[in-house]
């Protein structure tokens, strides 16, 4: 009854709070909007060296395992509004070079994903599930991130997430199989008995998929977890 409780009131808030988004920005989002940031689903260009610093301002939801200063969800303390962030390091013989991308999420992504964040942890699975099947690609995309950020952070796996997980590794978006998969990743690792479930998982989204890029090497791994 309490958990059903506080879904409904997060929900309730960031109604809210989304109804008033798009009219009314913070000084924070206002400076980093000015400053050259794009909304999704375009990356926009390159920032020249790093992103502003008023975007270090931000709140930061990243997946752990190495990768926490390389892709991000950042979201505004003061209003709310979501952002991505993305890191990328080259190098060879010619020279090396950083890259960084900062953008902020499209309004559908900022009320599905903005709302899951909004929810108590363990409740958050059916709006997570629907997000891995919305029709926009960049909000599938963000919804990837998130399972992995929340995979690595411990958050419960649902029968549906999981399955819906499963089933978007063979996404048309790239990004979206890739982050599903660190994230699927993520919970094999957390013993037997979730390999096992991901093993089974896999398997069944395998009889219906039209491509596998991320499959097979979750059956390799969840077979050596089991050993």
């Amino acid at each position: 009854m309490e958990t059903r409780f506080s879904v409904a009131l997060a929900t309730f808030v960031f109604s809210t709070y989304l109804s008033f988004m798009t009219e009314v920005s913070c000084a924070t989002c206002r400076a980093v909007m000015a400053l050259g940031a794009k909304t999704a689903p375009l990356e926009g260009e390159m920032w020249p060296n790093s992103v502003p610093a008023e975007a270090d301002a931000l709140e930061v939801f990243a997946p752990g395992s190495g990768h926490s200063q390389t892709v991000q969800i950042r979201r505004c303390r003061d209003c709310g509004t979501l952002y991505r962030y993305r890191y990328h390091s080259e190098y060879d013989v010619s020279g090396s070079w950083d890259d960084y991308f900062f953008w902020r999420m499209s309004d559908a992504a900022q009320e599905k994903i903005g709302r899951i964040l909004q929810m108590p942890k363990g409740s958050r699975a059916p709006a997570h599930t629907a997000a891995l099947k919305h029709p926009q690609a960049d909000v599938r995309e963000d919804a990837a991130l998130l399972l992995w950020i929340l995979m690595d952070d411990g958050e419960p796996m649902s029968a549906e997430l999981l399955e819906a997980a499963c089933f978007a590794l063979a996404d048309s978006t790239y990004l979206v199989g890739n982050y599903c998969y660190r994230g699927l990743l993520s919970f094999a690792f957390r013993g037997k008995a979730e390999a096992g479930l991901l093993q089974v998982a896999v398997n069944q989204a395998k009889q219906t998929a039209t491509e596998d890029r991320f499959g097979w090497i979750l059956l390799k791994e969840c077979a050596e977890i089991m050993k």
